[in-house]
């Protein structure tokens, strides 16, 4: 005897539900497999991790857990555009400038963008990123080039990169290019220079 033999003997409404069960089964199943799978479609980003450059571990009693991501904030480093070779140098100066003379709890922006075109890792995401100037930073992703950018643009490498990071965080955080700004949108500040700031706004995202 074989499963269809025993499929008759049931009664009709017997069967209709295992068919009804078995069809739900396989599109749930189906559903959530959509649904893990989504999310990372098209997301993929090489970021390079603080151990990377070496980083000292961030004070974290001296920074503040931020609210949910509204905004992303493109800033510069305002100091020299470092060859591919110094960057970690760069950074792990940078991060010393924030923590030992700002008296920050960690390196201010959340992702650095090399001349290379290489994203950094800077501070953690959950927590409020630091700046020189007065604006609310709650809620802003900050990220910042490393160079100074107001007679020149960063390299095509360094763009290419924003462009795949903001492309990133928007869909990561549920944003539109729209919430996408520079930072002296927001406060008074030649950051993030001229040159740059008059190519980010005719961005599309």
């Amino acid at each position: 005897m074989n499963r269809h033999y025993y499929l008759k003997t049931f009664p009709g409404w017997l069967k209709a539900t295992v068919v009804l069960v078995i069809l739900l089964t396989f599109t749930t199943a189906a559903r959530s497999q959509s649904l893990t799978q989504k999310p990372s479609e098209g997301l993929s980003l090489p970021i390079a991790a603080r151990e990377v450059w070496h980083s000292v571990p961030a004070a974290t009693d001296r920074m503040s857990v931020q609210d949910k991501i509204k905004g992303i904030v493109i800033h510069h480093t305002a100091g020299r555009a470092p060859v591919e070779k110094d960057e970690a140098m760069i950074l792990r100066n940078i991060q010393s400038f924030h923590m030992t003379d700002k008296k920050w709890g960690d390196i201010a922006y959340h992702y650095l963008i090399a001349p290379s075109g290489k994203i950094y890792e800077g501070r953690n995401s959950s927590y409020l990123g630091d700046s020189g100037t007065r604006y609310d930073t709650n809620g802003y992703l900050m990220i910042c080039f490393l160079g100074t950018y107001d007679k020149h643009l960063p390299s095509p490498q360094a763009r290419h990169a924003l462009k795949k990071i903001i492309k990133n965080k928007l869909a990561e955080y549920s944003l539109v290019p729209e919430n996408v700004c520079c930072h002296r949108d927001l406060a008074q500040t030649d950051c993030p220079g001229n040159a740059l700031y008059a190519w980010a706004k005719l961005q599309k995202w």
